[in-house]
């Protein structure tokens, strides 16, 4: 029995490696979008409307891998790349102030009137480190857990203004600023000893898009993002007991 304790013991004491791979569902809060231009373009347009539109190819996703200590086995760092998509609806009517080509803009419009394209749809990409804490001795079923932490943003830009040939579209990867997350997810050990383990989480995103337009000037958005993932965990090694016995 001496031995098996100490067994027990040298297991706690151990770290553990995870990998994971989900998908699921993200939705965009409404913002505002401020464009700058050298022809005389300074205008924000108010609350516009966006939408995540996760099933649409490419669709929603996230792949991570999280590192557990082997001093604080409740503690863990985690690598996460979430791919979401933040696409304007640039049909709804939003108020607007500013100039637009020299011009004053109309109090209230539709995006289209000032854009041909005007969405991150191949990747409001989020590439963050993260603190984690999960909540061990509660159950040996559900391993609740939560975290935070900060990154950068890589979107796929795709802006243009309406009218724009389309060598003067903006539409590419690139580094637009800061980006944030908040998480907070349970993992199901439906069979604790496996390698393999469900899990479902809840994600709040910030995203500061700086984008530097080829046309010339910049536009700007924040963007909060929320998230339903579903996905499954790979330890590198079975996961250790989450009561002990």
């Amino acid at each position: 029995k001496a031995s098996e304790a100490g067994g027990e013991q040298a297991a706690f004491a151990r770290g553990e490696v995870q990998f994971g791979l989900y998908g699921g569902g993200n939705g965009v809060f409404d913002a505002d979008m401020i464009l700058k231009q050298p022809n005389g373009t300074d205008m924000t347009l108010k609350d516009v409307k966006w939408h995540g539109e996760p099933f649409r190819m490419p669709p929603y996703y996230g792949v991570r891998a999280t590192f557990w200590t082997e001093q604080a086995p409740s503690f863990g760092v985690m690598i996460d790349y979430i791919h979401a998509k933040a696409i304007a609806d640039k049909a709804a009517v939003v108020s607007q102030t500013g100039m637009r080509d020299g011009e004053t803009v109309p109090p209230r419009e539709p995006p289209s009137a000032t854009f041909r394209k005007l969405e991150y749809s191949h990747g409001l990409n989020f590439l963050t480190l993260n603190a984690v804490y999960r909540f061990r001795g509660l159950s040996a079923r559900f391993l609740p857990y939560f975290g935070a932490g900060a990154g950068i943003m890589i979107p796929h830009t795709e802006i243009a203004r309406k009218g724009a040939k389309r060598e003067a579209w903006t539409y590419r990867y690139e580094y637009t600023g800061l980006g944030l997350q908040a998480l907070a997810g349970v993992e199901w050990r439906l069979k604790p000893s496996s390698r393999f383990q469900p899990f479902t989480e809840l994600k709040l995103g910030y995203a500061r898009n700086h984008t530097d337009l080829v046309e010339g000037g910049w536009a700007r958005s924040r963007l909060f993002a929320h998230q339903l993932a579903v996905g499954v965990s790979a330890y590198a090694r079975p996961p250790l007991p989450l009561l002990a016995h």
